[in-house]
């Protein structure tokens, strides 16, 4: 439908034959003699401040229920993130950039591996 001429209207209307997508592939199979190797975790659970405090909680026989946090402590250093940014970030996330930087901090990569850093987080109460 067009309507020329001073303060004309103009539609379009474009039809096209729908295709459906491929069915997914099935994954890969895993080469044989290749493994997934864990090296490096961080963790941040409660008052947990690392994964040394996890483990020690975890293994303990006094075990207390997960409390929250009192405070969150994340240096910017290395964090590419400005202090804008973080100010407007949610607890969580924040929490979630401590527990990654530890884990990253133990990797000892070598340039080119093929690596992924993984994050798991539980739903807000």
């Amino acid at each position: 439908v067009s309507a020329f001429g001073f303060g004309g209207n103009n539609a379009h209307l474009i039809v096209e034959e729908h295709r459906p997508s491929a069915s997914p592939r099935a994954p890969a199979a895993r080469p044989p003699g290749r493994e997934v190797a864990i090296v490096a975790i961080g963790a941040a659970v409660g008052r947990g401040r690392d994964r040394a405090e996890f483990e020690a909680a975890l293994f303990s026989p006094e075990r207390e229920r997960a409390r929250r946090a009192d405070s969150i402590a994340l240096p910017l250093a290395g964090t590419r993130f400005t202090p804008r940014d973080l100010d407007q970030a949610l607890a969580q996330q924040t929490w979630l950039l401590a527990a990654s930087r530890e884990a990253l901090s133990d990797l000892r990569a070598e340039t080119g591996a093929r690596a992924g850093v993984f994050v798991g987080m539980g739903c807000d109460p």
